[in-house]
């Protein structure tokens, strides 16, 4: 029955309401009469008089004009008379719109056939809605039917009604553009039929929905060769659904055809890796679709890996939903790297994704390289590509990209694939092709490909941006929703962290996204602040000084970081988040700094890691980041001044540090007060210094010798302008063993460049690192090949035993340094083409010998000296090895780097050389007469072979047995005066080292 408001024309609405009003007329009469009539007919009376049966005419009056007023009312009019159904009016109203909504009418699948009969007259509905009218699969094959004889009606919603397999309802369908079977229990061989007729070339249908049945990998074949048809399918809905990893198969294949596609949901179907990996290869070359769900799918790192890279390329899809799977660090790592690439993408959600590590299971092959720890931007090396594997398909392709961009990297390709039973495996080489048109070349049906990549030209390192405000304004948008926890918000910020650096003002906004200032605000300000390319800003971040303080408390000397001048010793307990953070911005450095090695001297709970990458970050923590743990590194940013940048004046540079509490306030004063207070503010200083080769070892030359000038010499590394000259100070200012800290800190080829052979230097090389493998071999060659009438290496130590004699410079010089292990740990001296210099400086010779032997003896003297000054500084930890690590101010990490060094010569020295201390052995090589005492005589002629001075002040001091007349009366030149403590005493007072 009609009802009031409900779309009736004018006439109609103002009959039922005249009638309307004069039923209340009568009934407000009828309580008058009652009240005054007693008598006992009086009910018959006013039942008489309020007969309502006698007005049901003049209200069915305006439905029956509703229902015969169009074409389509009269055929639903004539269909209810001839079947006895009865259809609301409301329906009939609804199918004079031109988007009729009939849902949960209960239509029934009678009532489905009798509008369908008006459907068929209907010249204005665009759009039909039966959802929820329990309408079986006979209801749905009249409604079809009738849409494909329709004049206008495109679009039909069948929701949560009860088709089964309504092969004929589908068939019908030629004109009808949208179907949505929602919920209607469809099943694979319904589904089958339905995709079997969009493979016609009739069919017209542009969007299909669907979600919440019961589609399985069954229909997989045929949904594939429906996509791949090209037919006017635009819009795909098969959410909710069963469709696992073998149904992306030909899905994968589908979009790869001439399909127009545009948006695709295989949301909450637990397609796994392996079909996010299939779905994601096809975006490489895939150009129709512009959305893609795959929300709540179980993808994990090796999909979002292989998606980001079909999305390198990809410039047509904008919108892409990750929501709700476990992405992990890695994944989030790729997905972040690709926003920077990709500038069509305006839409990525990623709402309840884990961005938290979790195990992998090994590898069935040993071919097989993980996705996850594929460095895009340190590619070289020997690659073994399994093709039928999709994430080693898109390593291959960003293989081939890269050699696109830097012709000639690609130096091999091979492909290793079965010749059949007799031939078995039969390599082929693919280099030319694979080349030209990567991995479309590839014909074979699987295979193994090995590619050999090395860069030709040298990478850029890339300095620090701060994110741009597209890119900002879309993460805080997604960190503002309402639907997210603290704990989710800290897990995307920290993903976001991965890729993007920030200023302090965008810190603090992203902050106040958060709920509670609880513990999960407080890790989010420490992942915000080892991004900040302002740290020194950082107080801003929030509005309370208290959180401010909370956040220092928790990050303790890492307040000190800086993001853009990161060099410099960590050590880092893996179970803390703000170390868990540096030690993940310290990877990403890594990463998009290029080639060139950044991480040296790796160890993980003391151990030393070897599984490296050419960045130096080892391979396994790149993988899964152990949850405990310590970590210990030195880290060397490859990222240096300009040389055309404008350095201080000195008296600029001395106000500066003094402002910044490196110095002391003596404004004439160079010298500093607490070292390791003013090495801290000198890192905080660093970001905004540039300074010459001068000006650098004048700052350095502020801290104590050992390890504060070796940590101050770190920090101001990359802040140099004329990077040439640092040699110059590294040689001639530094002792031994500073020398030995400093070159393997920063690496050798850092500080001396290429030419190593240039400068005469302390080496200490351990040969299980590569890289100090390589300085020691490019040593031995320069030394056999262009040293022929000087011996360059001297003062040999393998493993910590000391040689004889120095050994001889010939085609058997490695095989004799190498000949105990090897992988030994060498330690010498290399007298480069400075080596008269450095005589200068030392022995204060100033004219070159032209005679060979005095030439040599010369340089014996030097050894002898270098020598005596590496015993000098190991002497006091032979004496107490742990008197070092009882004193609290080696806490600082550079300064237990250095003892920890030290004690490790020693301890290697003890199995070779007994209990003498290096100086015991000295000190018995002068006394001649071995009487335990050394006369002047002894002592002077010791001196002089050691080519180190000592004042009589300092014998005064120390030796006192000596008077006067053992220097002035010849026959006491001989008595035992100094004896060993005496000895000690004075060498340490004598040797600039200690």
């Amino acid at each position: 029955m009609a009802t009031r408001g409900e779309g009736v024309d004018g006439d109609a609405v103002s009959r039922v309401e005249t009638a309307y009003e004069e039923i209340q007329r009568r009934l407000v009469e009828r309580r008058r009469r009652c009240a005054k009539t007693a008598t006992v007919g009086w009910t018959r009376e006013l039942d008489d008089d309020v007969d309502l049966t006698r007005d049901i005419p003049k209200w069915r009056a305006p439905r029956e004009g509703v229902m015969g007023r169009t074409a389509c009312g009269r055929a639903i009019t004539a269909a209810c008379a001839e079947t006895g159904a009865r259809v609301s009016a409301r329906v009939v109203r609804q199918l004079e719109k031109r988007d009729a909504d009939a849902r949960y009418a209960d239509l029934g699948t009678i009532g489905a056939r009798v509008i369908a009969r008006g459907v068929v007259e209907n010249a204005v509905t665009e759009s039909l809605d039966v959802s929820g009218n329990r309408i079986d699969d006979d209801g749905v094959a009249a409604l079809c039917e009738a849409a494909g004889r329709s004049a206008r009606l495109r679009a039909l919603n069948f929701s949560e009604n009860r088709l089964s397999s309504a092969v004929e309802s589908t068939s019908a369908v030629r004109r009808v553009k949208v179907l949505n079977f929602t919920s209607c229990g469809v099943d694979d061989a319904c589904a089958m039929a339905l995709f079997a007729t969009l493979i016609g070339d009739d069919c017209a249908l542009e969007s299909l929905n669907l979600s919440k049945n019961r589609v399985t990998d069954a229909c997989g074949r045929i949904l594939g060769d429906t996509l791949a048809k090209g037919g006017a399918l635009r819009s795909l809905d098969l959410s909710w659904n069963s469709i696992g990893a073998r149904a992306c198969v030909h899905i994968a294949r589908g979009l790869r055809g001439i399909g127009r596609l545009e948006y695709l949901s295989l949301a909450w179907n637990g397609i796994g890796d392996e079909g996010g990996k299939l779905i994601g290869d096809t975006l490489r070359t895939n150009r129709s679709l512009i959305e893609l769900d795959l929300s709540r799918c179980r993808l994990g790192c090796d999909a979002c890996m292989v998606i980001s890279e079909g999305l390198r390329t990809n410039d047509t899809l904008t919108t892409l939903k990750l929501d709700h799977n476990a992405c992990g660090e890695d994944g989030g790592r790729h997905l972040m790297m690709m926003l920077l690439q990709n500038d069509y993408l305006t839409t990525l959600t990623l709402e309840g994704s884990s961005f938290v590590d979790v195990l992998k299971r090994k590898r069935d092959s040993s071919l097989k390289k993980s996705v996850a720890t594929f460095n895009p931007h340190n590619p070289d090396g020997h690659h073994a590509l399994n093709l039928d594997d999709t994430g080693d398909r898109a390593i291959a392709s960003q293989l081939w990209h890269q050699d696109r961009e830097n012709p000639g990297s690609m130096k091999s390709a091979k492909l290793l694939s079965t010749g059949g039973v007799k031939k078995g495996l039969v390599s082929s080489d693919v280099l030319d092709n694979f080349r030209r048109d990567g991995l479309d070349s590839i014909t074979s049906d699987g295979g193994v490909l090995e590619i050999q990549f090395a860069s030709s030209a040298a990478r850029v390192a890339r300095r620090p941006q701060v994110i741009e405000v597209e890119d900002f304004d879309n993460i805080l948008r997604q960190l503002r929703n309402n639907r997210l926890s603290d704990f989710e918000r800290l897990c995307r910020l920290k993903m976001f962290c991965r890729s993007y650096y920030f200023h302090a003002e965008h810190a603090a906004k992203l902050l106040e996204t958060f709920i509670l200032a609880g513990d999960d605000r407080l890790q989010a300000a420490s992942a915000c602040y080892a991004r900040l390319l302002d740290a020194e800003n950082a107080e801003r971040m929030f509005k309370s000084k208290t959180e401010f303080d909370k956040l220092k408390e928790s990050i303790g000397s890492y307040m000190h970081f800086r993001a853009t001048n990161p060099t410099g010793r960590y050590v880092l307990n893996l179970a803390t988040g703000i170390d868990r953070v540096i030690a993940s911005t310290l990877m990403d450095s890594a990463t998009f700094e290029g080639r060139r090695r950044t991480w040296r001297n790796a160890r993980l709970n003391t151990a030393r890691v070897t599984d490296l990458l050419s960045s130096g970050v080892p391979e396994s923590l790149m993988r899964s980041m152990p949850p405990v743990g310590t970590l210990e590194f030195d880290y060397t940013s490859n990222i240096r001044v300009l040389e055309k940048a404008e350095a201080m004046s000195n008296d600029q540079l001395h106000s500066f540090l003094r402002d910044k509490c490196v110095l002391t306030a003596d404004a004439n004063d160079w010298s500093i007060e607490e070292p390791i207070v003013a090495l801290h503010a000198l890192r905080e200083a660093s970001v905004y210094l540039n300074i010459t080769s001068k000006q650098y070892e004048r700052v350095c030359a502020v801290f104590a010798p050992g390890a504060d000038r070796v940590e101050a010499g770190v920090i101001l590394f990359t802040r140099v302008i004329d990077h040439a000259n640092i040699p110059a100070f590294v040689v001639h200012r530094m002792s031994c063993y500073e020398q030995c800290v400093f070159g393997a800190r920063l690496g050798w080829r850092n500080v001396l460049g290429d030419s190593l052979q240039a400068f005469t230097v302390h080496y200490r090389l351990d040969l299980n690192c590569d890289e100090q493998a390589g300085v020691a071999k490019q040593l031995v060659s320069s030394a056999v090949r262009e040293f022929k009438e000087v011996q360059v290496i001297r003062n040999v130590t393998i493993n910590g035993r000391r040689l004889a004699r120095d050994p001889v410079e010939d085609d058997t010089l490695w095989s004799v340094l190498t000949a105990e292990s090897f992988t030994p740990t060498l330690e010498f001296d290399y007298f480069g083409r400075d080596v008269w210099d450095v005589v200068r400086k030392e022995l204060n010779v100033h004219v070159v010998p032209e005679e060979k032997p005095e030439r040599e003896a010369t340089l014996k003297r030097l050894a002898t000296r270098l020598a005596f000054i590496r015993a000098a500084t190991l002497h006091g930890f032979w004496i107490d090895p742990d008197a070092a690590s009882a004193d609290r101010s080696h806490r600082a990490v550079w300064r237990s780097a250095w003892v920890a060094s030290l004690r490790q010569i020693v301890a290697a020295e003890s199995q070779h050389g007994g209990q003498n201390p290096p100086l015991r052995v000295i000190f018995d090589l002068i006394d001649d007469d071995g009487s335990g005492s050394l006369s002047i005589d002894e002592l002077s002629l010791g001196v002089g072979v050691l080519g180190c001075p000592i004042p009589r002040r300092l014998l005064a001091r120390h030796a006192l047995a000596i008077r006067p007349d053992h220097f002035a009366d010849p026959r006491r030149r001989s008595d035992d005066v100094v004896d060993f403590d005496a000895f000690e005493r004075v060498c340490a007072d004598a040797v600039a080292a200690l």
